[in-house]
């Protein structure tokens, strides 16, 4: 456990994290727990060290209240920041955890952190049928849960019945390292049911990522896959992964042409 200020991170090491190679860390999304992406540790064992990070509130981390995204980045980089202060870390992020990971890289800059990847990051949310859904009932079986109810509302707007808008393209626009935003192609709309879950990253945010903040993070498709990139593309992230790791310098300098 990291201590921060607003409560303890809970951090998994795959391996001791010492030497001087590169540490990916991974966030999971809403209602899940640092576990679900656990076969990463293997994944990258040969080019990295990999660390796994359970948001506030999930998992083994304290909660916080108000659980908005600022208050989840701000712990979750004092905590990165506190046991890696001496390595170069690439933040991976699904879903809410990616989310998480753009307001981080608005932190970032001089300390461990070098680099963000989100993978398909909700950045607005009254759109989000499927994700209104799964609170709705995430609060109905724990009503009286303090952390969730706030998580739903401040986060993602879903309070009761009512739906409220979360705008976060100013993240975008805040970002102080090179960042990536992988996304599939399994449209969010029209609302039905899938076997896996829709992209809730599309065309629209797509055009305002590149048309208001040109520059500021790099868009990759990942066709055939739905929101859940981190498990169901692992072969496509893991090359965004590699490429980081293999052209970081270049990324810090700011040379386009790494992400096809």
């Amino acid at each position: 456990m990291q201590k921060t200020p607003t409560g303890s991170i809970a951090l998994f090491w795959s391996q001791p994290v010492h030497g001087d190679r590169p540490v990916v860390v991974f966030i999971h999304g809403a209602l899940r727990s640092a576990g679900v992406l656990a076969h990463w540790a293997d994944i990258l064992k040969d080019v990295a060290d990999t660390v796994l990070l359970d948001l506030p509130g999930h998992g083994h981390s304290h909660s916080l209240t108000p659980a908005t995204v600022e208050t989840m980045a701000a712990s979750v980089h004092e905590a990165i920041c506190a046991a890696l202060s001496d390595r170069h870390v690439l933040l991976v992020g699904e879903s809410l955890g990616g989310l998480v990971a753009l307001a981080v890289g608005g932190k970032a800059g001089e300390g461990p952190i070098r680099g963000i990847l989100a993978a398909d990051p909700p950045l607005t949310t009254a759109k989000l049928w499927h994700v209104a859904a799964n609170f709705r009932s995430a609060s109905s079986r724990t009503p009286d849960n303090t952390f969730l109810n706030s998580l739903s509302h401040e986060v993602f707007g879903v309070s009761g019945d009512a739906t409220y808008e979360r705008i976060y393209y100013p993240l975008i626009g805040n970002l102080r390292v090179p960042t990536i935003i992988a996304t599939g192609d399994v449209p969010l709309f029209p609302p039905r049911t899938l076997n896996g879950v829709a992209c809730v990253f599309d065309e629209v945010d797509q055009f305002v990522v590149e048309h208001l903040y040109p520059g500021r993070a790099r868009i990759h498709l990942v066709q055939n896959c739905g929101h859940l990139l981190l498990v169901d593309a692992e072969d496509q992230c893991r090359e965004l992964i590699a490429t980081w790791l293999l052209h970081q310098a270049s990324w810090e300098m700011g040379l386009t042409g790494l992400v096809r």
